[in-house]
């Protein structure tokens, strides 16, 4: 009986484990782990391009709030400062040099030891430089951190035209930032089970099946024209048809080499490439000018200078470099008043402001595009923002913090 009785439940348990339903929802969940779990942690640049969510992409950001790490100096800016931090540390951090750019990169080495050394004592410098950051959203990040209590001993703000005048960026409310910051329960001051439940939510989020859906039509869609490569034969006809004519492979973009690493200006890959490539979307972008939101990023960003004065928190904004005809596409009257706010506005609440945009120091060789630096100019930039930093600046409240930087 009891022999019988076991024969049965093992072909109930055989009956389950062969069922198509159960067979479909461990499948589901292995893709879900794959699209939500590993694929993020892996490729974090791509899967933020292809699936998009704010926590995902403020994450060092939330990283710092929500912890008790208290760097010497936190720097924030745009993919300009990224950008700079993460070709500048190539050298230093191999695991940079073959990978894509990523939005969780929160060193900037090479500026830290070129502090170190001119300061003559240890600093630890943390990176927020966030893809895609506006004016407003430093604000945030800034008045969070105010407000969390983590009172950074010094700020380094690096912004630029773009940063107040890019008319392709959603509204204040609606930007990455701001739909991150504004919801995420940090545990500063708030009941451990609150924090626990709303943080659980906001991570099992992005697990649904609208993420797996769009996993699987992208699997679909690049193996289908991969194997078409291979193969030779049109597996997919819609792509077959967009090549008819071509001799060229239908290789889709993730099988690509990754992005040209601009070494140095005077490698061949970096004289061949033009950076003015992409000026006609700066164009666009700054085209026709949208003075509704420059004026509130404008007000915004005098309210992190004035909260800063009036907390003691020492605070630096620094015009980043931008190549010559990048900015003669700026609207000329915006971007006269652009300068004179942050001159007059720096002044008046008594923080240090460095025009880093110097024609004597960069050149078009500096830079990768239009706007971005390239290693060399990198280089450049941060060594001189440091010196101008010792020479410019109280650094005493930094001299003695030695707390890492790690998370």
């Amino acid at each position: 009986m009891e022999l019988q009785q076991k024969t049965t439940e093992q072909k109930g348990w055989r009956r389950w484990a062969n069922s198509p339903i159960v067979l479909i929802a461990i499948l589901l969940l292995g893709v879900d782990a794959l699209a939500t779990g590993l694929v993020p942690n892996v490729l974090p640049e791509w899967y933020q391009s292809h699936f998009p969510n704010p926590d995902r992409h403020c994450r060092k950001a939330i990283s710092y709030l929500s912890t008790k790490t208290e760097p010497s100096v936190v720097v924030l800016g745009s993919s300009l400062m990224r950008t700079a931090a993460e070709v500048s540390d190539m050298s230093i951090n191999t695991g940079l040099r073959e990978a894509r750019f990523a939005n969780d990169y929160d060193k900037a080495t090479f500026f830290e030891k070129e502090l170190k050394k001119d300061l003559g004592t240890d600093v630890s410098v943390l990176n927020l430089a966030l893809r895609g950051c506006m004016a407003s959203d430093y604000d945030l990040i800034f008045k969070r951190a105010v407000e969390l209590g983590k009172r950074p001993k010094f700020v380094v703000c690096a912004t630029a035209p773009a940063e107040f005048m890019s008319n392709d960026q959603p509204l204040v409310d609606n930007t990455y930032v701001h739909q991150s910051l504004l919801k995420y329960q940090f545990p500063q001051g708030k009941p451990f089970y609150q924090v626990v439940a709303q943080n659980t939510e906001r991570t099992l989020a992005p697990h649904n099946l609208d993420a797996v859906e769009q996993f699987f039509g992208y699997l679909r869609l690049h193996s289908a024209a991969y194997l078409s490569d291979v193969t030779g034969h049109p597996t997919d006809l819609f792509r077959a048809a967009a090549y008819k004519g071509s001799k060229d492979k239908m290789l889709p973009a993730a099988y690509k080499p990754a992005r040209i690493d601009l070494d140095e200006a005077s490698s061949s890959t970096a004289q061949q490439k033009n950076p003015l490539a992409d000026l006609e979307h700066y164009k666009m972008r700054y085209h026709p000018p949208n003075v509704k939101l420059y004026l509130q990023h404008e007000r915004n960003f005098r309210e992190m200078i004035r909260v800063a004065h009036e907390s003691g928190i020492p605070l630096v904004i620094v015009n980043m470099p931008i190549t010559g005809p990048n900015r003669d596409l700026v609207d000329p009257t915006l971007l006269h008043r652009y300068y004179d706010f942050l001159k007059s506005t720096t002044e008046k609440y008594h923080v240090a402001y460095m025009d880093m945009d110097d024609h004597n120091l960069f050149s078009l060789s500096d830079f990768e595009d239009c706007s971005h630096l390239n290693r060399r100019g990198a280089k450049k930039f941060f060594a001189a923002l440091a010196q101008n930093l010792v020479k410019q600046t109280n650094l005493s409240s930094i001299a003695a913090a030695k707390s890492s930087t790690q998370l």
